[in-house]
């Protein structure tokens, strides 16, 4: 190799090198806004359904149904609050 090549590939590499350094914009967060959206929409449309089926025909859902739905979301937001939190703090402990 000639000199002016080796010092290209060094331009080369320290310029491959500085971009890795770099840190990239990551989103964050996503994940656990799209959860929370999709659960608040699950409970105001089976709320919705609910109150339609109450409404239309005088009747309304096995109550286990509703307290089994209600507990599925509860349990999932507060799993998702958890993470957060725990996340939360072992960040500031760093």
């Amino acid at each position: 190799m000639e000199q002016n090549e080796m010092d290209r590939l060094a331009a080369d590499l320290r310029e491959y090198l500085d971009r890795q350094s770099t840190p990239r914009k990551i989103k964050r967060g996503i994940f656990g806004k799209v959860v929370v959206l999709l659960c608040i929409l699950l409970a105001v449309g089976y709320t919705g359904a609910c109150l339609l089926m109450q409404w239309a025909h005088g009747t309304s859902p096995e109550p286990q149904l509703t307290i089994a739905f209600f507990g599925f979301i509860t349990v999932e937001l507060w799993s998702l609050a958890k993470i957060k939190r725990d996340k939360n703090k072992k960040d500031g402990e760093k």
